[in-house]
């Protein structure tokens, strides 16, 4: 009896133990799979959970195989700014919306690279982003891209007559209040990061710049040009150079010539009383409306004066077309010693901002050029070399050969080395 209720157990036994051990082979799997469901985002898990079954060479992956959207992030990775400090650093949040934020850039502005400040200009140089993906950029840039920068040769055109007499007797206008739209860096990133500093504890303050070696006491201080009396706008856009016995002030827009050992003022005039004196028959004679910058010549012993004109509307935009508006001395005397004038039509787009440095070999001058008219946008650099020698003597036509700069540089100043210019950077 015994021995057939053992044999009973033993046949209910054996199945039994059969199952759990098949049981256990296969919910293991199972609870393997359910957990790379969960490790991937929900989303992916709803679109991923078809009834096909995976392959061999999927069940022998402990992880699922690495998107295309992760090798390739929009942006670096960023430390969240302070609740109570505001960031316009846009992060993306997740690596779906990285994809699509790809997708919505136009073929013609290529991959978006890092959102960094390291590497906006390598962006710039890729042509207008959209505004939806860099955010932080205030305006669509729309500058133009250069696929051929050769040189263009043109010439100054020498204004009707020469300046010979003394300019201590010119007369004295007051300059006509003028407004003008600033045009503004499109490349510049306002940004707050981290903790905002608390101005009134000195101790959070950054100790004071001490230099190494003292500045040298001035030779000579001396008032310059007034607001008052001569100025017709702000900001002034001071200006001025030093020579052998005299300093030049220019201002938005007059122009002051001082005795640089008395301080004296010989003479003031406006711009437009002086660079008249050439009767251009443009706006050179009547509109001049700022941007001056005046340099002495230490190779040649000789003065340049120069500004821009141009009219504007009711709102303050600029129309076309634009001159610019040259005043070279004749001698090193910049009272007595006459004067050339000469002017240049520019009539693409306003060249804004001019800076200029002198050579052996010419005179050198770069500007941001912006669009005429309302919605004026940024259109890039041109570069400027005019026959300095030419201007000095007085010839009726001057060489000059010009060149649009690409890459997006806003801002090229010339200085030292003809070959040679300072990039001012935007961060």
């Amino acid at each position: 009896m015994k021995s057939h209720f053992r044999l009973c157990v033993l046949l209910i036994t054996a199945p039994l133990i059969a199952i759990i051990l098949v049981a256990g082979a296969f919910f293991p799997t199972r609870e393997q799979r359910t957990a790379k469901i969960q490790e991937q985002e929900p989303a992916e898990a709803t679109s991923r959970a078809v009834p096909t079954m995976p392959g061999p060479s999927q069940e022998s992956h402990s992880f699922p195989a690495r998107r295309e959207a992760d090798k390739n992030p929009l942006v670096s990775s960023i430390a969240p700014a302070p609740g109570s400090v505001e960031s316009n650093i846009r992060v993306a949040p997740h690596d779906a919306d990285v994809t699509a934020a790809k997708s919505a850039v136009s073929k013609e502005n290529g991959p978006l690279l890092s959102s960094s400040a390291n590497n906006l200009r390598a962006r710039a140089q890729q042509g207008p982003v959209s505004r939806d993906i860099t955010q932080s950029i205030p305006e669509a840039v729309d500058f133009q891209k250069v696929p051929d920068r050769k040189p263009i040769e043109s010439r100054l055109q020498k204004a009707s007559r020469s300046f010979t007499g003394d300019v201590r007797d010119l007369p004295y206008e007051k300059p006509v209040e003028q407004f003008m739209l600033e045009h503004e860096d499109p490349f510049i990133i306002r940004r707050s990061i981290g903790k905002p500093s608390d101005i009134g504890n000195q101790a959070n303050s950054s100790p004071p710049i001490v230099p190494a070696v003292a500045a040298p006491t001035p030779l000579n201080v001396f008032e310059g040009l007034d607001r008052f009396n001569f100025g017709a706008g702000s900001p002034p856009d001071t200006n001025g150079d030093v020579g052998p016995n005299n300093y030049i002030q220019t201002v938005n827009t007059s122009i002051g010539i001082y005795n640089k050992v008395t301080g004296n003022r010989d003479a003031a005039f406006t711009f437009n009383t002086f660079m008249s004196q050439g009767n251009f028959g443009n706006l050179c004679d009547t509109n001049n409306f700022g941007d001056p910058v005046v340099l002495y010549d230490t190779f040649e012993d000789r003065w340049i004066i120069t500004d821009f004109a141009f009219t504007t509307d009711i709102s303050g935009n600029v129309n076309a077309p634009a001159f610019q508006c040259f005043a070279a001395s004749k001698t090193a005397d910049p009272i007595l010693g006459g004067w050339n004038f000469y002017s240049i039509q520019i009539s693409d787009n306003l060249n804004d901002y001019p800076k200029f440095g002198i050579w052996p070999d010419g005179l050198y001058m770069t500007s941001n050029l912006f669009s005429f008219g309302a919605g004026s946008a940024f259109k890039g650099v041109r570069v400027w070399a005019f026959n300095k020698a030419q201007m000095y003597a007085g010839a009726p036509t001057v060489q000059n050969v010009s060149f649009d700069v690409g890459g997006g540089d806003f801002t090229i100043i010339r200085w030292a080395h003809p070959t040679t210019f300072s990039r001012r950077s935007s961060f």
